[in-house]
């Protein structure tokens, strides 16, 4: 019988094996020291000494904050081969590589928070009434949002936040392109662990470059600070945590890794207990882990909206649900078969990816994770998820779904008849992908595909068809 993948250190026994590339690691840990602690001192001369007027190049700092993270961040990917490091730089790179941000206005208080921490002390932000923000007394707003991916995202807009420049539009979309790229590309790094030892190293490749640009990731994950972004990486990390030692350490971070996607956000309750239920063996210890970031959550909402369970969303949290029949089924229908937000026909890759993880004992729970939380979303009355470049709604379960694709690929070999049909649906999700992140959409393609102005149904939202159908600019 098949071991789980969650039981056994060394199911794949060469993947861990001693590499010589010990020098290399030290050398780059070193040069991730030295550029920390040149941007530490550049930004302390900066503030502590305002009549030097020394002028903050917040370009060039924000460059050395992702060449040092991303420099530590090798350090210790090569202690598993050099595999992760490239999956973690291009992770990185190709949600940059089209230069500009593709958010909404629902990340612009994630973006902004790590300034008002670093300047002002406080999570909350100046400014008169938004569709984002909650008025609280004394002038200032809350994010309508839960902070906690606002709080991921410090370590890569710190020198920005710490220096002196005003906090512009450009500089905020910058500050937050940069830091959505650098925790897609962390999510996708910490994935590629769990799929090696699930399915081997050339099926993991191959499933972590489609899970990068077949997939919600690439023009949602990776291009915003959106909700979904950080709840993602919580979850890959508690896929990767799988693979340490058994014991109630690891069941304690598997389970704070699930109660910090609930922080992120908290929908994504039925993905968090899917990733607990994967090793069942010490629930006590992983609920103790996830109750640390539940609770510090529970904190800040009794502390800014006035009541532990009160959130940014006020009423709408209540009201916001609709029935399962028949809006429920609508919407159910809608996230994974729409045109324009339907999972399966926009990336129809995933549906090897989702029927493989319910095909399998051991990963059959994440599967019915997945649905759980789509009947969960689909409930919501915004479960299109507004104005947004393809589905997003279920975007937060690219972890579970990226673990499927490897979990598929493993099984490729013997799929003869299907060979055909799976690569046809890899092209069809790349280009879907591809086209959502690196092609500027025309005002009519905006329309059909972003805004969905047309309709939710309308065909003419099926990505492929919007740009075909629209002018290029």
């Amino acid at each position: 019988m098949r071991r789980p993948f969650y039981t056994a250190r060394r199911m794949h026994a060469d993947l861990y094996a001693p590499v010589p590339l010990s020098r290399a690691r030290a050398w780059l840990s070193r040069a991730a020291c030295l550029l920390a602690v040149l941007g530490g001192a550049w930004v302390a001369v900066s503030m502590a000494n305002p009549a030097t007027k020394i002028a903050l190049p917040v370009r060039a700092m924000l460059l050395a904050s992702c060449l040092s993270a991303l420099l530590g961040a090798a350090g210790v990917a090569l202690r598993r081969g050099p595999l992760p490091l490239l999956v973690l730089l291009l992770g990185f790179a190709a949600p940059m590589a089209n230069t500009r941000l593709i958010g909404s206005q629902d990340t612009v208080a994630a973006a902004e928070i790590p300034f008002a921490l670093m300047r002002e002390g406080t999570l909350t932000l100046p400014g008169a009434r938004q569709n984002w923000l909650v008025p609280l007394a004394g002038g200032r707003a809350a994010s309508k949002y839960p902070v906690a991916t606002a709080l991921l995202a410090l370590p890569f807009e710190l020198p920005a936040a710490l220096g002196r420049a005003p906090l512009t539009v450009e500089l905020r979309n910058v500050a937050e392109k940069t830091a959505a790229s650098a925790l897609c590309a962390s999510m996708l790094a910490l994935l590629f662990l769990a799929q090696r030892r699930l399915a081997g190293e050339r099926a993991a490749a191959i499933a972590a470059a489609l899970t990068l640009l077949a997939t919600p990731a690439l023009p949602i994950l990776g291009q915003a600070l959106w909700q979904h972004t950080g709840a993602a990486l919580a979850l890959a990390g508690g896929l990767a945590a799988l693979g340490l030692r058994e014991g109630a350490g690891r069941a304690a971070l598997v389970g704070f890794c699930a109660g910090l996607a609930v922080a992120c956000r908290p929908p994504d309750l039925p993905l968090a207990l899917a990733l607990v239920a994967l090793d069942r063996r010490r629930l006590f210890a992983a609920a103790a882990g996830a109750a640390v970031p539940v609770a510090l959550t529970l904190v800040y909402q009794r502390a800014v909206f006035g009541g532990w369970l009160q959130s940014g969303y006020g009423a709408e949290a209540s009201i916001g649900w609709r029935p399962p029949w028949p809006d429920g089924a609508e919407g159910l229908l809608g996230l994974w078969f729409s045109p324009g937000r339907g999972m399966v026909v926009v990336y129809p890759v995933l549906a090897f990816a989702l029927l493989e993880l319910l095909r399998r004992r051991e990963l059959r729970v994440l599967g019915l994770g997945v649905l759980a939380h789509s009947l969960l979303m689909a409930c919501w009355w915004a479960w299109e998820g507004g104005w947004c470049a393809g589905p997003r709604m279920l975007s937060d379960a690219v972890p579970f779904l990226g673990l499927g694709l490897a979990a598929a690929l493993q099984r490729f070999p013997r799929w003869r008849p299907l060979r055909p049909v799976f690569v046809g649906a890899a092209a069809l999700s790349l280009a879907s992908a591809g086209a959502m992140t690196w092609i500027m959409p025309a005002p009519e393609t905006k329309a059909r595909l972003v805004e969905l102005r047309d309709g939710r149904w309308n065909a003419g939202a099926w990505p492929l068809a919007a740009y075909l159908r629209g002018r290029r600019r």
